[in-house]
C-alpha cells in the first residue's frame, strides 16, 4: 500500500509540473480552466467538471452536461460521486473546483485521495489565477472599467508598427472633460465619480469592438481607431461630443476633442501622435471648449 500510494503521489506531481507548464503558455483563463479541468477529469471517474474563478468579474468553465447539484452538504459526495474543493487567490478571487457523476458511487478512499492531491495542484493553480487577476487588473480602470492608459500605450506600439509596414492608416481621439474640477467641488468626488462612469458608458456606446477606449489619467480619455482616416475620426469625436452632455442630464458635462491621424500626421511613433491628438484638444480648449479639433484641413 505504501508503494502504491509512492507512485500514485509520483504520478500526479510529474502530471501536475506537465499541467503547470502547459498553463504558462496559455493565451486566457478559460483555456487555462478548461486544461486544467481535463487534468483532473483523467484522473477522477467523473462525467461532469467545473471551475468559476470570483473576484470582480465571475469566469466560468464547465466541462460535461451533467447539472451539479448546488445543495451539496459539506464538500463531497460519495454516492453519488460530488466533491467540491476551493481556494482563495490572494486577497480578490475566490476558486471553486466541482467534479460531478450522478451515474455512479465511489470509495472514501477515492474522494480523500482527491483532497490530498488538490493540495499539490492548488499552488499550481492560484499562481496561474494571481498572474490573470493582475494582469487584468493592470487592463482595466477600476472606477470607469475603461481600458488603462498602460494598455492603451502597448496598443498604440502595436497599431504603429503595423501602420508602417502595411501602410494602414488609424486615428486617435484625445477628450478632456471641461471644468470638470467644479463638478468634484460642487457635487463631492463620489458624485463626480459617477460622472466619470456615465460618460465612459456614453463614449463606449458609439465606439466599435475593435476600438481601445481608454480613461488616460483623471477626466482624460484617448480612443484608438484602428482603420479611420482623419475624416471619419472627427466626424466620430463630434458624435461623441454631442452625446456627452446628455450621459449624465444633471450636470450635462462636456468635453474638448482632438483628432489625428497617422497618414496625416506621419509621427516618427505612437506616443507622438497621442502628444498631437492631445496638443489639439488643448487647442479646443483655447477656442471656448465643448468642440471638436483636428488638423483635417491641413
Amino acid at each position: 500500500n505504501t508503494l502504491e500510494l509512492v507512485e500514485e503521489i509520483s504520478h500526479f506531481i510529474v502530471n501536475s509540473q506537465n499541467l503547470a507548464a502547459s498553463l504558462s503558455d496559455m493565451n486566457s483563463i478559460s483555456e487555462s480552466m478548461k486544461a486544467m479541468l481535463e487534468f483532473l477529469l483523467s484522473f477522477y471517474p467523473a462525467r461532469t467538471a467545473r471551475c468559476v474563478l470570483r473576484w470582480q468579474e465571475t469566469e466560468e468553465v464547465t466541462i460535461g452536461e451533467d447539472e451539479i447539484p448546488e445543495d451539496l452538504e459539506g464538500h463531497y459526495s460519495s454516492s453519488p460521486f460530488c466533491v467540491k474543493y476551493v481556494f482563495f487567490v490572494g486577497f480578490a478571487g475566490e476558486v471553486e473546483i466541482v467534479l460531478f457523476n450522478p451515474s455512479i458511487s465511489v470509495s472514501d478512499k477515492l474522494i480523500a485521495r482527491f483532497f490530498r492531491q488538490m493540495t499539490f495542484v492548488e499552488t499550481i493553480l492560484e499562481l496561474s489565477f494571481k498572474n490573470f487577476i493582475r494582469y487584468r487588473m493592470a487592463m482595466h480602470d477600476s472606477l470607469t472599467g475603461l481600458y488603462t492608459r498602460w494598455y492603451l500605450e502597448a496598443r498604440m506600439k502595436e497599431q504603429f508598427r503595423r501602420a508602417k509596414r502595411y501602410e494602414e492608416d488609424y486615428s486617435v481621439i484625445f477628450c478632456d472633460l471641461d471644468d470638470f474640477k467644479r463638478v468634484n467641488d460642487r457635487y463631492g468626488h463620489m458624485r463626480g465619480d459617477s460622472t466619470l462612469r456615465r460618460v465612459s458608458e456614453s463614449l463606449k456606446q458609439s465606439c466599435r469592438e475593435s476600438d481601445i477606449l481608454c480613461r488616460f489619467g483623471g477626466e482624460e480619455f484617448v480612443i484608438l481607431l484602428p482603420s479611420l482616416d482623419l475624416a471619419e475620426a472627427t466626424r466620430l469625436a463630434e458624435r461623441l461630443r454631442v452625446a456627452l452632455p446628455e450621459s449624465d442630464p444633471e450636470i450635462k458635462v462636456t468635453g474638448s476633442f482632438g483628432v489625428a491621424s497617422f497618414n496625416t500626421a506621419k509621427p516618427s511613433s505612437a506616443r507622438e501622435l497621442v502628444q498631437l491628438a492631445d496638443d489639439l484638444c488643448y487647442q479646443a480648449k483655447r477656442k471656448g471648449k465643448n468642440r471638436v479639433e483636428s488638423n483635417l484641413d491641413e
